[in-house]
């Protein structure tokens, strides 16, 4: 390979180093590749074109002897047209790797986002469902639909209006609305449901804030009107003097 071609490949590797890293400096920063033309590019190539005259005439003047054997073959100028097909087609290339990382890094946010997400919620679900059994031993009630408490003595409130419905007509006297008002406000005892017990078979008993039949998921698939819960809730209302009722109201969501 003669000294000539070396000059070439060594003029047309510069060449690349300059014109890449005109590219890199313009995909490094928005600001900067708005400033830099096609135009500010060329003196690039016009520096490598005179470090080439420079390079050549050195090694004449080293080997003088090398260089007259052969011809000198003329400088092949680079087209402004070829310049700035070369130009635009390394700049798109590095647009779309800039392009390629942006949306990776969406990606892998919106996916971040969504795990944090799914954590949160299964947080607050413990912590919902330590909070539902915690006012549960007192005798607050939780609706599954509304999601609101209800204290004792209004639940036994409701389910007394429902039982009361089930007594109209002729069939039971005054006594008997007296007797299982008694039975359902105050105390009572598993044995004293038994003359009523086609009364507590099924009540209506009603959310007040959804105005639908109210389920507690945590009776065990004890119904609310039964005569184990309405009991239940007889004991947890008594208790009611040692619980600031205010305070647990407060913060949370309770029906009036």
């Amino acid at each position: 390979m003669d000294m000539i071609t070396i000059i070439a490949i060594t003029n047309g590797i510069q060449y690349l180093y300059k014109f890449m890293k005109i590219a890199g400096i313009y995909y490094s920063s928005v600001e900067i590749a708005g400033k830099i033309t096609i135009q500010q590019s060329m003196k690039y190539v016009d520096n490598v074109a005179t470090i080439y005259d420079v390079g050549t005439f050195a090694l004449a003047m080293s080997n003088p002897s090398h260089v007259k054997k052969k011809e000198t073959a003329p400088k092949k100028k680079i087209s402004n047209n070829n310049m700035g097909k070369m130009y635009r087609a390394v700049s798109e290339l590095l647009h779309d790797m800039y392009m390629c990382r942006l949306e990776r890094a969406e990606r892998q946010a919106e996916k971040r986002k969504e795990l944090l997400y799914a954590e949160k919620m299964k947080r607050e679900r413990t912590v919902d469902s330590e909070k539902e059994k915690e006012l549960h031993e007192i005798g607050y009630l939780r609706d599954k639909t509304s999601r609101h408490y209800i204290r004792p003595d209004k639940m036994l409130q409701d389910i007394h209006i429902g039982v009361l419905k089930m007594m109209s007509g002729d069939k039971y006297s005054n006594d008997d609305r007296q007797a299982v008002k008694k039975l359902i406000l105050e105390d009572a005892k598993l044995c004293d449901f038994e003359k009523y017990e086609n009364l507590f078979y099924y009540v209506e008993v009603l959310d007040r804030v959804t105005k639908r039949p109210f389920v507690c998921e945590l009776l065990d698939g004890e119904m609310v009107y039964s005569p184990n819960t309405i009991m239940y809730l007889q004991e947890k209302k008594r208790r009611l003097v040692y619980v600031n009722t205010a305070i647990i109201e407060f913060e949370n969501r309770c029906a009036e």
